[in-house]
């Protein structure tokens, strides 16, 4: 029998550092010491393109998710599982899904403001 176990460890890295991300840009539009500007200023715009890069994780991520679903539906209907762990699996790529998603939409949010501020970010 086959397990259809699977996590969204990368979306969850992704969101954990569009977090990181959101909130080093706004310690350095407040920050008021020249030095630690300097130092803000270099890794803003490196990780806004090391999160831009990690989407790209997300979306092999997002196919590995459409290749696990295609799979549970094909040993559903050949009679490998039986519909408990169909339902089981199932339920589990779904939340999978919705994460994995929600983590691809903020990437295109961000983006939309590297290519909007472009000017400003020093890469």
């Amino acid at each position: 029998m086959t397990t259809f176990r699977f996590r969204p460890y990368v979306s969850i890295i992704g969101i954990c550092l569009f977090i990181f991300t959101i909130f080093i840009n706004n310690v350095f539009e407040l920050t008021t010491d020249s030095g630690t500007e300097i130092i803000l200023s270099t890794f803003s715009p490196l990780l806004l393109m090391f999160t831009l890069l990690w989407g790209l994780m997300g979306v092999i991520e997002l196919i590995t998710l459409i290749i696990k679903t295609s799979r549970l539906k094909t040993d559903f209907k050949s009679g490998l599982i039986i519909s408990e762990d169909y339902q089981k699996g199932s339920n589990s790529l779904k939340l999978c899904y919705l994460i994995n998603v929600c983590y691809l939409v903020l990437i295109s949010f961000q983006f939309d403001y590297v290519l909007s501020n472009w000017d400003k970010l020093n890469v």
